[in-house]
């Protein structure tokens, strides 16, 4: 049965798309650079495991040994199709709803609990709900595909711009920690 759930994990993967996708070259081949550390470090609320597959507006990468999902150009396109803004007023970005979501954490051979990451872009619409779900860095195809998987049962606040609920796009990560 833990050999099932391995499968089904490699196989949502597949569906949502994280797999079929290769991780993106960088100069010469070589992997990543690396990572804005500053940037990292600044934030309480990053997680030793979120470090493990963290993308860095800065430099458009992910943490070395991650996979890279999504480009920075791809993630910048989302993000100005999707963040309207307000002509009179500031805008408040969306927040979480509370929701009782448990993640679905990938599993080995042996059904034990893996330990891995992934950062997600989120497409909200007018209501804050999920439009779409696009795994950006991971540690691992199956990492993507269960953070997405749980993300989708997320709820969240509508983007407010100038008093108007609005599109918006968030990035979102996500650490598996057993």
């Amino acid at each position: 049965m833990s050999g099932l759930r391995y499968a089904a994990f490699n196989l949502l993967a597949l569906l949502v798309g994280c797999a079929a996708l290769p991780p993106l070259l960088h100069a010469a081949g070589q992997p990543p650079t690396k990572v804005n550390e500053a940037a990292l470090q600044n934030s309480k609320r990053i997680t030793t495991t979120m470090r493990l597959a963290r993308y860095d507006g800065t430099t458009g990468l992910c943490t070395a040994g991650s996979v890279q999902l999504l480009t920075k150009a791809a993630i910048l396109e989302r993000k100005a199709a999707w963040n309207e803004k307000s002509v009179d007023g500031g805008c408040v970005d969306p927040a979480k709803k509370p929701v009782q979501a448990r993640a679905l954490y990938p599993v080995d051979e042996k059904g034990k609990h893996l330990r891995g990451a992934a950062h997600l872009l989120l497409e909200l619409d007018e209501a804050g709900a999920i439009a779409a779900v696009r795994p950006v860095c991971a540690t691992d195809a199956a990492f993507a595909s269960a953070a997405a998987v749980t993300a989708a049962k997320l709820a969240f606040s509508p983007r407010m711009c100038g008093g108007k609920a609005v599109r918006s796009a968030i990035l979102l990560p996500f650490a598996f920690d057993p």
